[in-house]
């Protein structure tokens, strides 16, 4: 089969489209032959020199849906059954937890081989590329909106960077919870799309003070909740940007994870809760897919590139190019 895998250390250049075995399903295992798959910043990471360390060559991809073609002993599955990958290799909260793409190999591939546990049926009504953009970036939104950051009715929400998966997730997560959200961007055409995804403000942050325009918003307070995956860049001014008793929820780090000058005593006056958060629970998967499958959460398709141009697919989320998600399809 042909798969897309990472041979050495020299990044997304060193990427290649090529023949790899085809797996075989164990006992309570099946293989799927893949429809779509979804980009992620885990790529991004998994190819990265120093980042992600495991034994090459190796196949990366965390989201995919496709088709049942075999099925091992004790699966209920059968073939010709479309599914949805469940990309939570365990719980975020207990150790041992892994991702599909990481903990094992990913779908950017023709086929991927998982426990039959991985795999959830895919609606009728939905397409498989839809299926291949919701799992991970939802996931992710759902724990740090709802789980962590516990957003409530009538709070104010402020979103670094909006514009990727996980971030537009977690704008209509805010909103189906009641609260006012501001979003940031460099780029009008994803302000405007995170207005009609339940924005109320919109700012520049290249033509305006966000923490002035976050001020003015709000009556002087500050948002009460700060979602940042934008990291080294955004963390300082997601502290300037936060209300008394606010909680700031952060996951990745698109930007950095090390984040200096940060002022302690702003965060303990503020009696500020700086909340981490990882992938999801299996509650909170199938809840955050369940608000998908009823069209309470919409996915945004951006882009669409075949599995031979996977390399140009990953560059172009990798410079920041993407407005929602970006599909690989298979070749016919």
């Amino acid at each position: 089969m042909k798969a897309i895998t990472v041979q050495g250390s020299d990044g997304i250049e060193g990427l290649k489209y090529g023949e790899v075995p085809t797996p075989e399903p164990g006992p309570g295992e099946a293989r799927v032959r893949l429809r779509a798959s979804g980009i992620n910043h885990t790529d991004i990471y998994q190819c990265t020199p120093g980042m992600v360390q495991h034994p090459k060559p190796h196949t990366m991809g965390a989201d995919g849906a496709g088709v049942i073609e075999a099925a091992g002993d004790g699966v209920s599955l059968k073939e010709g059954d479309e599914v949805i990958i469940n990309p939570n290799l365990g719980d975020p909260t207990r150790p041992g937890f892994g991702i599909v793409g990481a903990g094992c190999e990913g779908t950017h591939a023709e086929c991927i081989v998982l426990a039959a546990a991985n795999l959830r049926p895919k609606p009728a009504r939905m397409s498989f590329e839809d299926a291949a953009a919701f799992p991970l970036a939802l996931c992710t939104a759902y724990r740090q909106v709802v789980t962590r950051a516990e957003v409530g009715p009538g709070e104010t929400v402020l979103i670094h960077g909006i514009g990727g998966g996980v971030n537009l997730f977690g704008l209509q997560l805010a909103v189906i919870s009641g609260a006012r959200v501001i979003v940031t961007s460099s780029e009008p055409r994803k302000l405007e799309l995170a207005r009609a995804f339940g924005a109320e403000i919109g700012i520049n942050y290249r033509e305006e003070n966000v923490a002035e325009a976050v001020k003015a918003a709000t009556g002087g307070r500050g948002a009460d909740v700060v979602i940042d995956n934008v990291g080294t860049a955004t963390f300082p001014l997601s502290i300037e940007c936060l209300a008394q008793n606010g909680r700031i929820a952060f996951v990745g780090g698109s930007s950095g994870q090390i984040v200096d000058g940060i002022n302690l005593r702003v965060l303990f006056f503020k009696q500020a809760s700086l909340l981490g958060s990882t992938m999801a629970r299996p509650e909170e998967f199938e809840a955050a897919m369940s608000l998908a499958e009823s069209g309470r959460i919409r996915a945004h398709i951006d882009r669409t590139f075949p599995l031979s141009r996977y390399q140009e697919a990953i560059r172009y989320v990798d410079e920041g190019k993407q407005l929602g998600k970006v599909i690989i399809t298979r070749e016919a």
